[in-house]
């Protein structure tokens, strides 16, 4: 069975120890890489102290989606707007 996560059930902050954190030293480089390439794909990453979408996470998505021209100002309204555009054509 698959846990589903609404896309808007994002932390209001990044916990103590997320792997978004700049000085951050739980995971390796190439294991951040492997995480940031399935973000770029639309995938969330889910926070493991509170089950909800990580919010470093949420905001590289934010940031990369709005410098590649996906949404037009790197903010979760934004996504929001384009997840409904992209819903509304399937």
């Amino acid at each position: 069975m698959t846990n589903i996560i609404s896309a808007k059930n994002v932390n209001k902050e990044r916990c103590k120890t997320c792997i978004f954190h700049d000085d951050q030293e739980i995971i390796t480089q190439e294991r951040q890489a492997e995480i940031q390439t399935y973000l770029l794909t639309g995938k969330n990453h889910v926070c493991h102290t509170t089950n909800k979408i990580c919010k470093g996470g949420r905001d590289f998505q934010l940031q990369m989606f709005h410098r590649l021209g996906f949404i037009e100002k790197p903010t979760n309204d934004a996504l929001y707007k384009k997840i409904d555009e992209v819903m509304k054509h399937d």
